[in-house]
């Protein structure tokens, strides 16, 4: 039976209902089978309770007693599982914003894209085409350190050590503009302003660049060199790329993130002599004629698909 409360019984036979619950009990098809039982113990000759009265104030009682405890066991239920809901909520939001304080954010300049963004002490980072930048900001403030997969030019401000980390070796600054190239096994770090310290390895040297140097770390083999004293920032930044002694396959990879297209060559382009030269970033053809004039081989272009063929 479902009722108000679990007192109803006892209220109905103490006289202590309502009349408009007494009139819906009277219609309920329960009222019938309960009068029935009601009326069998009133005629027998030995009654369950040995007076009305006394054994009715006596279930009253109990019945007041276990309703008063359960309703404290409610209660308390309540407030548990209300607790407990509340500790779950802050745990989580807790979690979530451990989460949100701790995780990376991740810049991205795409294919056939450059993109600027500026860290939160205030360093500016071009990004070249197909790069990633990542960093913590709950750990930038104390130790700037970010992770580059791809190329940045760095204008970093003056502070406490500022690191760039790469899958081939780390740098190393105070304040200062230098531009970092990592990919597949070549790293080159130059120096346009202030200093610059580049290790490889945790057991390697540390090599500390100045105005116009250059360190290139290639199949496991470092070189130092200079370059032009006039150029204020990497040629990538200006619209075009420059190689000095770089593998073709190298620089027609380089055409593929800046014009967002696939090429396709030859294995004996892997034999050839390295690249000295450069292309614009503005047109395909010019800088595959560029390319393949100096290798004495020939091109297709094809929509998004360059083939390369001698």
């Amino acid at each position: 039976m479902s009722y108000k409360d679990d007192t109803f019984l006892a209220r109905w036979l103490s006289g202590e209902l309502t009349d408009d619950e007494l009139k819906a009990f009277e219609a309920s098809s329960d009222y019938k089978e309960i009068k029935k039982i009601i009326d069998t113990l009133e005629d027998a000759k030995e009654p369950i309770w040995q007076t009305k009265e006394s054994s009715w104030n006596k279930f009253k009682e109990e019945v007041s007693e276990e309703s008063s405890n359960n309703k404290t066991i409610r209660l308390k239920r309540r407030w548990l599982l209300a607790a407990a809901a509340i500790g779950i909520l802050l745990i989580g939001a807790l979690i979530g914003l451990f989460n949100i304080q701790n995780r990376s954010v991740e810049e991205i300049a795409r294919m056939a894209e450059k993109k600027s963004v500026k860290l939160i002490d205030g360093t500016m980072v071009l990004l070249n085409a197909d790069t990633k930048l990542s960093y913590k900001p709950s750990e930038f403030e104390e130790m700037r350190t970010v992770q580059l997969e791809g190329e940045a030019l760095f204008t970093v401000v003056k502070g406490t050590n500022f690191i760039v980390q790469t899958s081939l070796g780390d740098v190393k600054v105070l304040g200062t503009k230098f531009n970092v190239y990592s990919r597949a096994q070549t790293l080159e770090v130059s120096c346009y302003e202030g200093s610059v310290g580049v290790k490889t390895t945790p057991n390697s040297n540390l090599e500390v660049l100045k105005l116009n140097e250059k360190f290139t770390f290639r199949n496991k083999l470092g070189q130092r060199s200079t370059f032009q004293g006039e150029e204020a920032s990497p040629s990538w930044s200006q619209g075009q790329s420059q190689f000095v002694n770089t593998p073709i396959l190298e620089v027609l990879l380089e055409i593929e993130r800046q014009y967002d297209v696939q090429i396709d060559y030859p294995n004996s382009i892997s034999k050839l002599e390295d690249f000295n030269g450069g292309f614009p970033h503005n047109n395909l053809e010019t800088a595959l004629k560029i390319i393949c004039s100096s290798i004495n081989y020939q091109f297709e272009i094809n929509g998004g698909k360059v083939k390369v063929f001698k």
